[in-house]
């Protein structure tokens, strides 16, 4: 509802919304506390601005991601908040760190580096050299990739999944903490676990984990919109004989018009907006790319969809 009012320039009642579900949601994602400190400064509310930015250190913002953002820095610049920044993140990265578990973190960490290895090695390498020439030479690529994936997923993933909960931001904090970070997103997600699941799902597979992912996103664990991707990904690659699913047109698409509605439905089930609305902030985050491009610099209240 934030999200959608920041859409319609309803910025004072955007900022109600977000103030009412951090009051009501145990465990906020850090890039809704970046668009509420955002909201914040464009509002000229100056308390409200420092507690959000501790808040959101605590969940892993830094300095530079404040710097980055030109709405932000401005406002830091006008109130003369730098030293508050500097000496709050001297504080608050101490309670981020503590809340990260490090034992999931390396794991993942090797894990995803074992992925990207052999994806690169079979697929993005071997595969795009040989497969011309045969067409059984890529099928053997696509198939010792497979193998891989699957034992990555299925016998190492799924049970860390089991025991501790998806390890997305609030388990392992997010990339770009201390250093880089990705321009759109000025590194405020974790995608490592988010990028083997894509890569497992783009196979065809059974049901049996979806479950087991759906219950990660109610307990906070794993973001909406990358479930309903995972789900996409079935729905586009996989057969209707291991699992049969409807997309949650996030990623992957179907324009099946007789859908539409029960795709909306599945969609507000966790907490999704409808897809008329995910494509509106499509569409506000290229008009932006393109003022960025063009202007340097443009403050504008992100929605993390693109470069909006």
């Amino acid at each position: 509802m934030g999200q959608r009012e920041v859409l319609n320039e309803n910025y004072e009642k955007a900022f109600e919304n977000y103030e009412k579900a951090f009051s009501e949601v145990e465990k906020p994602f850090v890039h809704h506390y970046y668009t509420a400190i955002q909201l914040a400064m464009l509002l000229n509310k100056l308390e409200k601005s420092k507690e959000l930015i501790s808040k959101g250190m605590q969940k892993g913002i830094s300095p530079k991601m404040l710097y980055n953002d030109s709405l932000i820095n401005g406002f830091i610049n006008e109130k003369k908040l730098k030293n508050f920044v500097e000496q709050q993140f001297t504080k608050e990265k101490l309670v981020y760190e503590k809340s990260i578990n490090r034992f999931l973190l390396d794991t993942i960490a090797k894990l995803s580096f074992i992925d990207n290895k052999w994806k690169v090695h079979y697929l993005d390498s071997l595969n795009n050299l040989y497969f011309k020439d045969s067409k059984s030479t890529e099928t053997i690529y696509w198939k010792k990739y497979d193998s891989i994936v699957t034992d990555i997923v299925e016998d190492k993933l799924i049970p860390l999944i089991e025991k501790y909960g998806y390890p997305g931001e609030s388990l392992i904090g997010i990339h770009g903490f201390a250093d880089g970070y990705d321009k759109q997103s000025y590194g405020l997600y974790n995608g490592s676990v988010k990028l083997i699941l894509l890569h497992y799902f783009s196979y065809p597979r059974s049901c049996k984990y979806n479950n087991i992912l759906l219950k990660e996103v109610h307990k906070g664990n794993l973001l909406p919109k990358e479930y309903a991707s995972f789900i996409d990904f079935q729905a586009q690659w996989g057969n209707s004989k291991y699992c049969k699913v409807l997309y949650y047109n996030e990623w992957h698409t179907t324009e099946d018009s007789t859908l539409f509605e029960q795709i909306n439905i599945q969609r507000e089930a966790i907490g999704l907006e409808p897809s008329k609305e995910l494509e509106l902030k499509k569409k506000r985050g290229l008009e932006i790319c393109k003022k960025i491009r063009e202007e340097k610099k443009y403050k504008h209240i992100k929605l993390f969809q693109w470069c909006g």
